[in-house]
């Protein structure tokens, strides 16, 4: 049960729900976000998931957290909606509903702030599902923000309410409970082992020769003979229903990978231990010199030959930790997270986003993709130090129209929009649909519309032939690129080829060091149409791995 529960905590790192945000005193909208709105009862959405079946129809808006629109409740409230599946306290849902949609009564002149005591109960239930990951309570929850239990409020579900059986049956499903009776005692013999907990017809003492969990399930793998305890049947039949039982030489327990039971635990380990038991046996039974001294002989010559490597390898993981430690926070980690929470990486990444900055603000979206991309998950945006790099030329260049080839996820499409002149416009290529749609979320997050920057979802190859004709491109004042890196030289050379750079164009190409754009490199070199240099830095959200960016401006033919 334990890695039953284990798992259900990990798909509950897709909230996130630790808040760097500092602290803003309770009450609409002084929580999240500031509001001039004046305060109206709407009807609940369908589109409000968290809040379904809640007791109430109308809610405030401006709510509680200060989001001025349903859309807005809507969107910020999807986040919470696994938290509700994980019952980690049977007040959750009342407690964020009376945030993100508060009851609206005729007889209040405004929203009904939840009691101190929902807060602090919801929070001592919950705060160790979210604790598995490193993620404190929110500090927009701050209990100590709402009213006592002598105010008028929304107060906690009263111990001697019971829980109804639909309740409890849901309950164990979502934890995944399962009770192994015939295990929570160790002192019974066989005949108290069938009186209380065999209710079959018949009943069988087995050793286990193995014993591995498929699915879910527990297959226990007996050995060749059995002892009868109890049979219904007669002798013939006997015979028959136990060779059906053991025909297929495994044993099945439904749903017993999530059951605890120290005897079967063990037997999982025989398979590890079983051997080495072989090998003693075997030399415990050997007589004769020959047949000793062979089995001798290898075991001691391998241990030998592996010390001959240990200082070689220490030497290789000193120098190359940091390599390591990339592969594991930007592959190890990514398929791990990937297989238990059912998003995509970028997924999680906006989710953290959405929930941790200010609609509008850029440098507040810049800074919590940072936090993200540094200490919970690695994402090879451009980050903050090389970023600076391409924030100055940005402003030194101020350019018209703006080129960038691998939009990701949307981090560098924000830095460089934001730092555009008025009427300046970016197209962004992007070929994943997968990261587009998350890189579009972003950019309408942080403000930016379509008359600014466009989305352009297609392979760069396809695109950049038709910037002329299909979006009246003449000239390109700057590119960034930070895609395929086996597609900086082509890329460049379509540029070229297709007239889009003029004298003084500017092109600045991330990661040219690490992972590496060998080809690129050697072109500027023999070409002779660009003056270029070199930025080097540190590879993004990582230590002691050197980088570096390319600054090229177009010189054309001479």
């Amino acid at each position: 049960m334990s890695v039953f529960l284990l798992c259900s905590l990990l798909l509950f790192g897709v909230i996130h729900a630790a808040d760097a945000a500092a602290p803003a005193p309770l009450g609409p909208p002084s929580i999240g976000f500031s509001s001039s709105f004046r305060s109206v009862c709407k009807p609940i959405p369908s589109t409000l998931s968290l809040c379904h079946g809640i007791g109430y129809r109308r809610m405030w808006i401006p709510n509680l957290l200060g989001h001025d629109s349903l859309k807005e409740a809507q969107q910020q409230s999807a986040a919470w909606l696994p938290l509700i599946s994980k019952l980690c306290h049977r007040d959750t849902k009342k407690f964020l509903c009376s945030l993100f949609a508060p009851v609206c009564l005729p007889e209040l002149s405004g929203p009904l702030s939840p009691c101190r005591g929902l807060c602090e109960a919801v929070r001592d239930g919950c705060v160790p599902v979210m604790s598995a990951f490193g993620f404190p309570w929110p500090e927009m929850f701050n209990c100590s923000r709402f009213p006592s239990g002598t105010e008028l409020c929304i107060p906690a579900t009263g111990q001697q309410e019971e829980r109804t059986e639909e309740e409890v049956k849901r309950e164990e499903e979502l934890k995944g409970s399962v009770i192994c009776d015939a295990c929570s005692l160790t002192a019974e013999g066989e005949s108290d082992i069938q009186e209380n907990f065999c209710h079959s017809p018949y009943a069988l003492k087995m050793r286990l020769d193995s014993v591995s969990t498929v699915g879910g399930d527990r297959q226990l793998v007996p050995v060749a003979r059995s002892r009868i305890l109890r049979w219904a049947g007669g002798a013939a039949e006997r015979a028959q229903e136990l060779g059906g039982a053991m025909a297929h030489g495994a044993l099945w327990l439904q749903e017993g990978g999530s059951c605890t039971c120290p005897g079967l635990d063990f037997a999982e380990i025989n398979d590890e231990m079983k051997q080495n038991e072989e090998t003693t046996d075997k030399k415990q039974a050997k007589r004769g010199g020959r047949l000793e001294n062979r089995p001798q002989d290898g075991w001691m010559v391998s241990p030998a030959i592996a010390l001959a490597f240990v200082p070689l390898l220490l030497t290789l993981i000193i120098r190359y930790r940091y390599f390591f430690v990339l592969f594991y926070r930007a592959v190890l980690v990514r398929i791990w997270r990937d297989c238990v929470t059912g998003l995509s990486r970028e997924e999680r990444a906006f989710q953290y986003v959405l929930t941790h900055s200010t609609p509008g603000d850029p440098d507040s979206i810049l800074d919590a993709f940072d936090y993200w991309c540094s200490k919970v998950e690695f994402i090879s945006n451009i980050g903050p130090k090389k970023g600076k790099i391409l924030d100055r030329l940005l402003m030194e260049q101020s350019p018209l129209t703006v080129l960038e080839l691998g939009a990701h996820c949307g981090y560098s499409t924000v830095r460089i929009a934001r730092a555009l002149p008025l009427g300046a416009r970016l197209y962004s290529i992007e070929m994943d649909q997968g990261n587009a749609a998350i890189a579009e979320k972003i950019i309408r997050l942080a403000g930016f519309d379509d008359d600014m920057v466009e989305l352009i979802v297609n392979p760069s190859d396809e695109v950049i032939p038709r910037l002329r004709s299909d979006y009246n491109l003449e000239r390109l004042d700057f590119v960034f690129m930070d895609h395929w890196k086996k597609c900086y030289l082509p890329d460049l050379q379509a540029l070229e080829g297709c007239g889009l750079m003029g004298k003084g164009s500017m092109i600045l190409a991330d990661n040219v060091l690490f992972p590496g754009a060998p080809k690129f490199l050697r072109y500027l070199r023999k070409c002779g149409l660009y003056e270029w240099k070199i930025h080097r830095a540190m590879l993004e959200y990582s230590k002691g791995i050197r980088d570096g960016m390319a600054e090229l401006v177009y010189q054309g033919i001479k």
